[in-house]
C-alpha cells in the first residue's frame, strides 16, 4: 500500500482507538459520574463502580500480576475494571503499579476529583482542552477540535518557536485550546483546579543516583527479553531492520524469543537510502538472511520517484495534528503497508537504542569538573571509535563545547545572579534575541511575546550534573513527547502498532542507572548489546561498528530539493498571513543556504514542513 493511500485510508486505524471523554464539574449530583464517554472507536474500556468510574486505552502488561495483588485471579473484566479496583486499593499509587502502555482517566466521586495520565514514556498521548465548566480529553487532538466549544486556533507563539528549535513549555501543543499531559506526569484536578503530578522517575533530583552494579548487568538481557516479548505478545510482527546496532539486536532477540514459543518468525522491513555513506544495504541483507527472515527491502527513491523527498514529506502533512519532526516518513508509511499487506499486525523498532544505550557528549563536563582526566580519556576514546568523527573534533567537542563551555556558563550565570541580577537578564534577553533567526516573527506582537515567553521560561541551571540533566531530558524534553506523538500517529495512519523495546518503561528505568563506563564496555559505545552482535554476526564487524549518520545526506536533499519544492508551493503564505515568516527575507536566507551555507540546511526543511502543515490546518 502506497504511503499516500495510507493516509486517505481512514479505516485503517484499528491498532489504536478514537475517543472523546468530558469530564464534567465537580459539583456533578451525587450518584453520577462527572466522566464519561461521550465518542469512541475502537479498543477503549471503561467501568464504574459506585462514585469512581475509569476510562482506559491501551494494554496491560503485567495484568495476571494486578488480578494477584487485588485477590481476584479471573475475576476482573476488562482492563478498565482492573484499573479501577486497583484504584479503589492503592488510589493515585495505583500508576505505580500499572506496567503497560497506556491513557487513562479516573473520577472519584468521594473526593471530587480527577486523575488523567499517560505512561511513564508516553508511547499513548494524552491532550485535554477546557469547554466551559467541562475539560474534553482524548489521545487525539483532531478528536478535540471536532468538539463544539473547541477552538481550532492556532498557537501562533509554538509556531515560531518551533522554526527557532526551541519548545519551552511541553504542556502546550500548536493549538492554543488544546494542551498535553507530558510524559511520566499525572494531571488532577482537585477543586475544579488543575495540576500536574510526577508518578514516575527513575532519578529524583536531588537524591543520590542509584548505579548500577557491574554484577547487575544480567538484568539487562532479562529486561530486554521482557520488552521484546511484551511487543510480540500484540501478534505477528515486522521489524524496521537497519544495519545499526539498535534494531539488529531487537531482531535478534526477537527471533530466539519467536523460534522458543512458537510464533511466526518476523518480517525484516527495511529501508535503502541511496547515499553510499548512510546506505546499510549490505547489513541489511546479510542480517536477515543470517537469521532466516524474510525481508521486504524498499529503495528510497522508488518511493518519493519525481516527487523527491522533501516535497514527498510537505504532501504527507495532510491530516497530521502536528508538522512532523523528519522527512522520511513516506518510505516507513509504505513499508508498514507492506508489512501489514504480508500479515504483520505489530512492527517492532530500535528507536531508543540511540538515547539510553549511549553516553550523552556531555558527560565530558562532569569529567573536567571532577579532574577525572583518565576518565576524561576514556570517554573521548569510546567516542573516537564509535563515531565517523576526526580526532580535532572529538577533542575540542569534549574540552570546550560540551565540557568547559556548559560548565563556564553554569558558574558565570550562577555568579551573575548573585551579584549582578541585572547583568545576568540583560545578557538572557541578549542570547533569547539571537536565538530567534531575523526572518522569524515578523509581526512585533509575536516577536515580543516570543521574546518574553523564552526569557520567562529559561531552563533551571543543572543541580546533580550534566550527564544525570541530560537524562532527564531524555524523559522531559517536549520534542521526545512530539516524537512519540508522531509514532502514535502513524499507528492511526497505518493500523499497525509501532513499538520499541528500549523504550520500555522498566528497561529504561534500568539503563537510566547504569554508570557511563558500564554503558561504553569494551571502549566502545552501546557496549552492553555490541559483544553480543559481534559474537553472532563474525563476518559483519559489529565489534568495531561505527554509528552511521545521515546528516550530510539530509543536508544534501534540502539543499538540492529546497528551491523547487519553495517554488511548488508557491512560497510561504500561511506562515506569513500569521505573522510566524517573513517570506522575502526567507527566501533570501533560502538563497544563501542553498549557495553552500549546509550548516543551515535544516532550515529548509523546518520552513517548508510547517508551512505545508499550517496551510492544511488554516
Amino acid at each position: 500500500m502506497a504511503a499516500v493511500e495510507l493516509l486517505n485510508d481512514r479505516t485503517a486505524g484499528e491498532a489504536v482507538a478514537t475517543w472523546v471523554a468530558r469530564l464534567g464539574p465537580a459539583a456533578a449530583a451525587d450518584g453520577e459520574s462527572a466522566l464519561e464517554l461521550v465518542s469512541a472507536h475502537g479498543p477503549v474500556a471503561s467501568a464504574r463502580a459506585g462514585s469512581r468510574s475509569v476510562i482506559f486505552d491501551g494494554v496491560l502488561h503485567n495484568r495476571a500480576e494486578l488480578e494477584a495483588a487485588l485477590g481476584a485471579p479471573g475475576e476482573a473484566g476488562d482492563d478498565a475494571d482492573l484499573v479501577l479496583r486497583g484504584y479503589q486499593r492503592w488510589g493515585h499509587d495505583v500508576l505505580q503499579r500499572i506496567r503497560g502502555l497506556f491513557a487513562l482517566a479516573v473520577w472519584d466521586g468521594d473526593t471530587r476529583s480527577a486523575l488523567l495520565a499517560r505512561d511513564p514514556l508516553g508511547f499513548y498521548p494524552l491532550f485535554y482542552a477546557a469547554r466551559g465548566e467541562d475539560i474534553v480529553l482524548s489521545t487525539s487532538i483532531d478528536a478535540l477540535l471536532e468538539c463544539d466549544g473547541v477552538s481550532p486556533a492556532l498557537n501562533r507563539v509554538a509556531l515560531a518557536d518551533h522554526l527557532c528549535h526551541r519548545w519551552p513549555d511541553r504542556e502546550e501543543t500548536y493549538f492554543e485550546a488544546i494542551k498535553r499531559v507530558p510524559a511520566c506526569h499525572a494531571l488532577l484536578i482537585e477543586d475544579g483546579k488543575p495540576r500536574l503530578h510526577r508518578y514516575w522517575d527513575p532519578a529524583p533530583p536531588g537524591e543520590e543516583m542509584d548505579w548500577v552494579g557491574e554484577g547487575e548487568l544480567e538484568q539487562f538481557h532479562e529486561l530486554f527479553d521482557q520488552a521484546v516479548n511484551r511487543c510480540l505478545s500484540l501478534g505477528p510482527v515486522g521489524i524496521f531492520l537497519s544495519g545499526g546496532l539498535d534494531s539488529v539486536s531487537v531482531a535478534g532477540v526477537a527471533v530466539d524469543n519467536c523460534r522458543s514459543q512458537g510464533l511466526p518468525a518476523p518480517l525484516a522491513l527495511s529501508v535503502v537510502f541511496p547515499d553510499p555513506e548512510c546506505n546499510e544495504e549490505l547489513a541489511q541483507r546479510a542480517v536477515a538472511k543470517g537469521l532466516g527472515l524474510d525481508q521486504v527491502v524498499l529503495n528510497l527513491d522508488d518511493v518519493v520517484r519525481e516527487e523527491g523527498l522533501l516535497m514527498s514529506a510537505c504532501n504527507a502533512q495532510a491530516g497530521r495534528s502536528a508538522p512532523m519532526l523528519n522527512y522520511y516518513a513516506a518510505p516507513y508509511l509504505q513499508l508498514a503497508g507492506e508489512g501489514r499487506a504480508r500479515g504483520c499486525s505489530t512492527i517492532i523498532t530500535g528507536n531508543g537504542g540511540d538515547e539510553w544505550l549511549t553516553v550523552t557528549p556531555l558527560y565530558a563536563a562532569d569529567l573536567i569538573r571532577s579532574f577525572d582526566v583518565r576518565g576524561l580519556i576514556s570517554h573521548v576514546s569510546s567516542i573516537r571509535r564509535s563515531f565517523d568523527l576526526s580526532a580535532p573534533r572529538v577533542w575540542h567537542n569534549a574540552l570546550w563545547r560540551f565540557g568547559a563551555k556548559p560548565l563556564l556558563s553554569g558558574g558565570v550565570g550562577a555568579t551573575l545572579h548573585r551579584f549582578a541580577p541585572s547583568l545576568l537578564e540583560r545578557h538572557r534577553r541578549r542570547v533569547v534575541a539571537d536565538a530567534r533567526p531575523a526572518w522569524v516573527a515578523p509581526d512585533p506582537e509575536l516577536r515580543n511575546q516570543l521574546d518574553r515567553r523564552n526569557f520567562m521560561l529559561w531552563p533551571d541551571r543543572p543541580t546533580d550534573g550534566q550527564y544525570r540533566y541530560e537524562l532527564r531530558l531524555g524523559l522531559d524534553h517536549a520534542i521526545v513527547a512530539m516524537e512519540m506523538e508522531e509514532n502514535y500517529e502513524n499507528m492511526r495512519l497505518t493500523g499497525m502498532r509501532t513499538l520499541a523495546p528500549f523504550q520500555d518503561a522498566d528497561l529504561v528505568h534500568f539503563l537510566y542507572r547504569v554508570p557511563p563506563e558500564l554503558l561504553d564496555r569494551g571502549g566502545r559505545a552501546k557496549g552492553l548489546v555490541r559483544a553480543e552482535l559481534a559474537r553472532r554476526f563474525p563476518d559483519l564487524g559489529f565489534e568495531r561498528h561505527k554509528k552511521i549518520s545521515a546528516l550530510s545526506f539530509a543536508q544534501n536533499v534540502a539543499i538540492e530539493q529546497g528551491q523547487r519544492a519553495w517554488r511548488e508551493l508557491g512560497g510561504v503564505p500561511a506562515l506569513a498571513e500569521q505573522g510566524v515568516v517573513d517570506p522575502k527575507a526567507f527566501e533570501r536566507e533560502l538563497r544563501t543556504i542553498v549557495a553552500g551555507d549546509e550548516r543551515e540546511a535544516y532550515r529548509i526543511w523546518d520552513v517548508l514542513n510547517l508551512e505545508s502543515w499550517t496551510r492544511n490546518r488554516m
